[in-house]
């Protein structure tokens, strides 16, 4: 079974899944002036464009159902930059619960006589 954390689901797909959406103007305005900024704020926190641009879809998929509750930002660029790095911290700390390696199986007796392959064995297993 599949944990609800690991669903990826796109701001696309999550959107054809609701009934008779119509997009209000304001949160297409919303989008197009500040998509720019969530996409680099996430890009700076996770360092790669794939998990930028989920970040992106996450937080304008929040707002998008914030937004049928009526709710007014105050502050948009404010609001949707602290919501890009929470959701990209929420990415990395993901990552790194994930971030368990395997290490090779090392011989019981360690070789003394050559430093360069415990040097290599090392360098391997850091890697």
């Amino acid at each position: 079974m599949v944990k609800q954390s690991y669903w990826r689901r796109t701001l696309q797909s999550a959107l054809a899944e609701e009934l008779a959406i119509v997009v209000p103007s304001e949160f297409e305005r919303v989008f197009r002036a500040h998509h720019g900024l969530v996409f680099r704020t996430a890009y700076r926190i996770t360092g790669n464009a794939a998990d930028a641009e989920d970040v992106s879809q996450v937080v304008f998929l929040r707002l998008f159902r914030r937004a049928a509750g009526a709710d007014v930002l105050e502050n948009e660029e404010s609001y949707l930059r602290r919501a890009a790095i929470n959701a990209a911290l929420d990415v990395m700390r993901s990552r790194q619960s994930d971030r368990t390696v395997e290490l090779p199986d090392l011989p019981a007796e360690p070789a003394h006589d050559d430093p360069r392959e415990l040097r290599q064995a090392l360098g391997r297993a850091m890697a």
